[in-house]
């Protein structure tokens, strides 16, 4: 939970809630600073909620790891399907592989959430599936993109230095 209050999550909601004003995304909130306001709390519970479904609720249920562990090692292939396939298949706390309730469940979960403090957000199952499908998508691309992104710095020459996280 620690990375609910970094302040990229702060900068983060901030820039959501600007999008979200820019479009009148969820029109019920109003325009001006007050509707900014509302768009900024739901953005950044939004985040919260995610964090605490995805790193906390399901993995101290499942009893599993929800971190993304780079390969290090293999083809460019086997390390792009290791990325693609961690949204399915994370490591149980004793080290074995198995669903990622997680990721599944921490995306339903968070959806759901969101549904009550977004009053004008599309109800059914085709919007929360709609919802899922770009959560996950999303979580599937910056899984590629952790793996990779040593090489893409390197290639580059960006100014980005890897923190260990062993």
């Amino acid at each position: 939970m620690t990375n609910t209050f970094e302040p990229v999550t702060f900068i983060g909601a901030g820039f959501d809630s600007g999008i979200a004003q820019a479009e009148n995304s969820d029109p019920s909130f109003g325009q001006g600073m007050a509707g900014y306001g509302k768009r900024y709390a739901a953005a950044f519970t939004d985040s919260a909620a995610s964090d605490f479904f995805h790193t906390f609720l399901f993995p101290a249920l499942f009893r599993q790891d929800p971190r993304y562990y780079r390969r290090l090692e293999g083809s460019t292939r086997q390390r792009f399907a290791h990325a693609v396939s961690h949204v399915f298949v994370a490591r149980a706390d004793a080290g074995h592989k198995m669903f990622n309730f997680s990721e599944w469940l921490g995306t339903i979960s968070s959806i759901a959430l969101a549904n009550t403090y977004h009053p004008a957000n599309p109800r059914g199952l085709a919007p929360a599936a709609a919802g899922m499908g770009v959560s996950i998508g999303s979580d599937m691309g910056f899984d590629v993109l952790r793996e990779f992104w040593p090489e893409i710095v390197h290639k580059f020459h960006l100014p980005f230095r890897m923190r260990d996280h062993q």
